[in-house]
Parts: structure tokens; C-alpha cells; sequence
């Protein structure tokens, strides 16, 4: 009984750790997936800044009161002209930085400390505008610490004349406010104290009304964060060498938290420090540990009821084997005994003689129907084997349809809640692009009965020469015309993302049990929008279907197949390839076929693969139970799935169906 009790132990064992492993590599490729959202929003959000910063500064640059001051030297009358202006910008869009920059590279006029001015510029991004005379944006670390975002554009009078250089600045606190709230991620800005003096920095956090702790870290100082709760070792926030850092775990006040840190980078593209995010994965811990203790308090009643039945068909056995050998101890006995008086009796041996020939007889038909019996308890003994080695399958494939059920719910539940978070944002994308397409009639309709009213007046020829001329410089008709263009586009890829959030709600359906009628190629063609990532730069999908009826099936559950089928194809290719998908009905059947041109499958391997836990590919990449979830739940539909494979000339997976009145499940 001990070895079956080891067995059960490393079975759980394995399985807890199997379940454990799973989850960490979901958090990993999560923690990534998040970092690249959150990447692309803040490239968006510094774009966007940068545009409207840039317009800004084009603006102001055109003011001719601002041409006059300059030209004149009149600090107190550009200060005084500008300062509405800034406080305008400071209130509405958190704009914290204004220079007036002279064209011998000298800051004129600091409208947010006006008593500073007259030192040399040597920013990245003032150099670049100085350079190319174009305008010049992106993230600088000042010599306070403060990581801004700057823009920097020349500014020429209306006579063309240079007269120098525009420039706005924000801060990072507004756009990772913007950033937590649209990402629900908090996010810590760590600066390598190379780049500072300590003085300097110090002044500047206390300028933010921030604490400044130039002792905290070894290193790098903390500049900026969106939280109170801390990692608890200074190891939790550098990146780690190599392509896919690493992420740690930890816990504060009762919450745990995921962390990774990523490269903080400037305009001159330096990694000046670690940009660190922090997110809050107490529910979904809490959600993992109540379903690694449920299953593992019923694979233990499973395993207890098992070894309960072993313990007893054994034990049976085992008093069996006793009272036989009892048995035969008495005979032994008994045939000692029988010596002993052949011995003393051995005068009287030749009248005993045909006595003992009988006895001799009887011992051998005792001795056979004793090997008899023996016979017959290792043939019962070894159907029991037998029965134990069914029970030990049917434990696998249950663990297997555990797995599968579990991973289905976990993508429907993601897939439907993901739909959902899409759809709602798309759809004031939409309705606004369709307001917005209203008021550009409106606009046009404006413009054209103002052209018609200013004709009617006839005004002078200088007047109209100055309207032309401004409504040219202004590129009004061009901009009308590119609007209604912009708008036409904006509301395709409104259309082509709702189209995907509808395929992303038929996919969602991957664990409903809802035996229901459906058409094939829908579901074919939700699957390869959904698989799309995976297979848009492995291969091409080639889809030839034929004239199909509608079948009742599990649409959720054929999803999966056909999922399975298309990744692996992709994984199966070392280069860029072909996946061809065909259909077509045939003898009150329905057909699908998968044909790839990777690397083949061969002869040994075709007679495993839809065996549970059967794997070809490397340890941790591949759990072996795709192909024999898929043959499952084909079996499940009274269907069949068979392969057709040669070691380098690809692979074709064809399944077949029934396609007559609703089947009973």
C-alpha cells in the first residue's frame, strides 16, 4: 500500500505545482501584455500633448503684440501680455512651463518664474528646433529632477524675421493620473542620481511640495509615483537583464501586488531610469487560491476513494493467500507426520506398501487442486490489476476534462468581459464621429452662405483679396474637403472594431453547454479573427468553403477545435507559410479541413497525438492536451477527426460531422 500512497501524493503534487506554473506564466504574459497597452497609451497621451502643445505655440506665435514686445526688448510688457494666456493654459491643460527663448540661445522670459532669465539653453529638444528651424518635442529631465514634457517651436514675425524660440512644458503627474485612471495601474518614475546633483533635486521636490529622500535607494531616487503602498526590497524595481525582464510579487496592507520595471527614457533616447508599474492582483490571488483548494480537496476525496477500494480488493486477497497458506502448512504437517511413522513402522513396510501407493495418489490430487486454486487467485489477481490500471486512465482523462473546462471558462469570461469593455467606448466613438459629421454640413453649408453674403456686400477688392488670402493661408477649403475624408475613415475602423468585438462575443460562448443550430463558417471565421496574432506572421489563411447547411452542435466548444488546429498549424512552421481551411458536405456529413505546409508529422508520432499529456514540443511550452481535447469533444458530437501528415510536406486535420435533425447530445 505504501507505493500506491507515494503514487497518489506525486500525482497531487504534480498537479497543485502544474496549476501553480500555469498561473505564473499567465500573470508573466499578462504583466507583458499590460506593459505594451500602457506603452502605446502613453505614446498616444505624450502625441496628443505634443500636438496641442505645438498648436499652442503656433498660436501665441502669430499675436502681433507679442512680435512688438520682443522686438522691443519689453520683458514687463511680454510678461504682462503672455501671463493671461499661461494661466489660461495652467488651468485648462496643466501646462506648468512657458519660455520666450532668444535667438542667441538665452531664455528671455520664464512666465512661470519670471525673475529668472538670461541663461543658456542646451535642452535636446531646443537644440533640435534651433538645428532644424521645425519644431522640436519630447520628455527632458530638468536640472531640479523634474521629468517634463517639452515642445519647442522657432518664432517668426509676420515678416518672416527669426525673432526665437516658443516654448511649453508639463509635467508626467497629469498623464500618469490619465494613465492609472484608463489602465488601473500604478505606476513608480525612478531617475539614476548620475543625472542630478542632489542640492538641485531636493529644491525641486520641495518646489512639488514632495518629501525628497536622497538616501531611500543606492542608486536611483524616487521622482514621481501614483501611490502610498511601496515594494518592500529596492531588487523589486530595476528591470532585469535580458528581452523579458522579470516580475516579483508582494504584499502590503493586507493587498498583493504584481511589479516590473522597464527602462526610463529621455529625449536623446538614454535610460536615465526605470519606469515601474504596480498592479493589484488581490482578487485574482484570492480567486486562484479557493480553486487550487477545491480541486485539491476533490482530487484528495478522489484519491482516498480509490485507495479505499484498493485497501480493500487487497486485503481480501491478501486473508486468501493467508488461509491457503494455512492450508498447505497443515498438509506439510501432516505429511511429516505420515514420514514418521513410515519410519517406525519400516518392518512392516511391504504390508503398508499398496496402503501407502493410495496415499501417495491422494497427496497428488490434493497437490493439484491446491495449484489449481493458486491458478485461479493470480488469474482474479490480475484482473484486479487490470481494474486498477482502468481506474488510473479514467483519473487521467478526468484531470484532462478538468483542465478543459477551467481554461474554456477562464477565456469565455475574458473574451466576453473584453467585448464588453470595448464595445462601450467604440460606441461614443461612433455617435460622436456621426455628430461630428453633422456639424461639418453644417460648417460647409456656413461657409458657403458666408462666400454667397460677403459677394452680396461687395466690398472692396482689398477686402476680398485679405479673405481669400487668409481662408489660402488657413488651407479652410483643403481642411473641410480632408475632414469629411477623416471622418469617413474614423467611422470604417469604428465598423471594422465592432465587427471584431461581435467576433469576440461569438468566441466568448467557448464554455456555454448550449446544444443549438449553427453555420460553420461563422464559426470558422470568428476563430481566425481571434487567432489572428498568432497566425498573421506565421502564414496566410486560404478559405475555400463549400455549400454547408446549418448543424446543431456546441458552437463554443467547436471554436476551441478549430482554435487548436490553427495554432498548432503555426507552431508546426519554421517559416513563413500557407493554411489552407475547406468545407464541403457529403453524404449527409459535414467536412472541415486544416492543411499546413509545416514540418510534418511523423509515422510513430501520428498514432499519440491524441493522446492525453502527449507532447512533442519543449518542456513548459505545450501541455499535450489540445489534440485530445479536440478529440474529445469531436467524439462528443458523433463525429470523427483523423490526420494525414509526412515528416517536411505539412499536415492536413480533417473532421467530420453529422448534419442531419438535432442530434441528442
Amino acid at each position: 500500500m505504501v507505493p500506491l500512497s507515494l503514487t497518489f501524493l506525486i500525482l497531487i503534487a504534480i498537479f497543485l505545482y502544474t496549476g501553480y506554473y500555469i498561473r505564473e506564466q499567465g500573470m508573466h504574459h499578462a504583466i507583458n501584455h499590460r506593459y505594451q497597452g500602457v506603452s502605446t497609451l502613453f505614446q498616444e497621451l505624450e502625441k496628443q500633448r505634443i500636438d496641442l502643445m505645438t498648436a499652442v505655440l503656433q498660436y501665441a506665435g502669430q499675436q502681433e503684440d507679442l512680435h512688438k514686445a520682443m522686438l522691443q526688448g519689453d520683458r514687463e510688457r511680454l510678461l504682462r501680455i503672455a501671463q493671461p494666456f499661461f494661466s489660461q493654459l495652467k488651468t485648462q491643460h496643466g501646462v506648468t512651463h512657458f519660455y520666450f527663448h532668444g535667438i542667441d540661445s538665452r531664455t528671455f522670459l520664464r512666465l512661470h518664474q519670471p525673475e529668472r532669465f538670461g541663461d543658456v539653453v542646451e535642452r535636446k529638444t531646443f537644440v533640435t528646433a534651433q538645428q532644424t528651424k521645425n519644431p522640436s518635442a519630447g520628455f527632458e529631465l530638468g536640472p531640479l529632477g523634474t521629468y517634463t514634457l517639452r515642445a519647442v517651436v522657432p518664432w517668426y514675425s509676420t515678416s518672416n524675421q527669426l525673432l526665437g524660440y516658443l516654448e511649453l512644458g508639463q509635467e508626467l503627474d497629469q498623464v500618469l493620473a490619465n494613465l492609472k485612471r484608463v489602465t488601473g495601474t500604478e505606476f513608480l518614475i525612478m531617475v539614476d542620481k548620475a543625472y542630478l546633483q542632489r542640492d538641485a533635486w531636493e529644491e525641486g521636490m520641495r518646489m512639488l511640495k514632495r518629501e525628497p529622500d536622497w538616501g531611500q535607494f543606492t542608486s536611483q531616487v524616487l521622482i514621481n509615483r501614483t501611490t502610498n503602498s511601496f515594494p518592500p526590497s529596492e531588487r523589486y524595481l530595476f528591470p532585469s537583464k535580458g528581452n523579458d525582464p522579470h516580475h516579483y510579487n508582494f504584499s502590503d496592507n493586507g493587498k498583493y501586488f504584481q511589479v516590473k520595471a522597464f527602462p526610463l527614457l529621455d529625449a536623446k533616447q538614454r535610460a536615465i531610469g526605470n519606469f515601474v508599474m504596480m498592479v493589484d492582483i488581490t482578487e485574482e490571488r484570492n480567486r486562484f487560491i479557493m480553486f487550487m483548494l477545491r480541486i485539491g480537496l476533490f482530487t484528495l476525496v478522489l484519491c482516498g476513494a480509490l485507495f479505499g477500494f484498493a485497501y480493500r480488493t487487497l486485503g481480501r486477497m491478501d486473508r486468501t493467500l493467508v488461509q491457503v497458506r494455512q492450508d498447505l502448512v497443515g498438509e506439510v504437517e501432516k505429511a511429516e507426520q505420515l514420514n514418521s511413522r513410515l519410519m517406525i513402522e519400516v518392518a512392516e513396510r511391504k504390508r503398508a506398501e499398496e496402503d501407502l501407493k493410495s496415499l501417495n495418489q491422494t497427496l497428488e490430487r490434493r497437490i493439484l487442486d491446491r495449484t489449481r486454486k493458486l491458478e485461479s487467485l493470480n488469474s482474479e489477481l490480475e484482473g484486479q490489476r487490470r481494474e486498477l490500471e482502468r481506474a488510473y486512465e479514467d483519473l487521467k482523462v478526468n484531470q484532462s476534462t478538468i483542465l478543459h473546462q477551467d481554461k474554456m471558462a477562464s477565456i469565455g469570461q475574458l473574451a466576453a468581459g473584453v467585448a464588453h469593455d470595448i464595445n462601450n467606448p467604440i460606441g461614443f466613438v461612433t455617435n460622436n464621429l456621426g455628430e461630428l459629421e453633422q456639424y461639418l454640413k453644417d460648417i460647409s453649408q456656413f461657409i458657403g452662405f458666408q462666400a454667397e453674403m460677403i459677394e452680396k456686400l461687395r466690398p472692396d477688392d482689398k477686402v476680398l483679396e485679405l479673405v481669400a488670402a487668409k481662408r489660402k493661408e488657413l488651407h479652410i477649403d483643403e481642411a473641410v474637403d480632408d475632414l469629411d475624408d477623416i471622418i469617413q475613415e474614423s467611422l470604417e475602423g469604428t465598423r471594422r472594431v465592432q465587427g471584431i468585438v461581435q467576433n469576440l462575443r461569438k468566441f466568448s460562448r467557448i464554455d456555454e453547454d448550449e446544444y443549438e443550430l449553427v453555420d460553420i463558417h461563422e464559426c470558422l471565421d470568428s476563430t481566425v479573427t481571434i487567432s489572428s496574432n498568432e497566425l498573421r506572421y506565421k502564414a496566410d489563411v486560404i478559405r475555400h468553403y463549400g455549400n454547408l447547411p446549418k448543424i446543431y452542435c456546441y458552437p463554443g466548444q467547436l471554436n476551441q477545435v478549430f482554435m487548436n488546429l490553427l495554432i498548432n498549424a503555426a507552431h508546426a512552421m519554421d517559416d513563413y507559410g500557407q493554411i489552407e481551411i475547406a468545407t464541403w458536405q457529403q453524404s449527409g456529413s459535414v467536412f472541415i479541413r486544416f492543411v499546413d505546409t509545416g514540418s510534418g508529422i511523423s509515422e510513430e508520432v501520428q498514432g499519440r497525438i491524441f493522446e492525453p499529456f502527449f507532447t512533442t514540443k519543449d518542456v513548459g511550452t505545450g501541455t499535450g492536451l489540445g489534440l485530445s481535447i479536440a478529440y474529445d469533444i469531436i467524439q462528443k458530437h458523433a463525429g470523427d477527426i483523423w490526420v494525414d501528415s509526412e515528416p517536411g510536406q505539412g499536415t492536413s486535420f480533417t473532421i467530420r460531422l453529422p448534419a442531419r435533425e438535432r442530434l441528442e447530445p
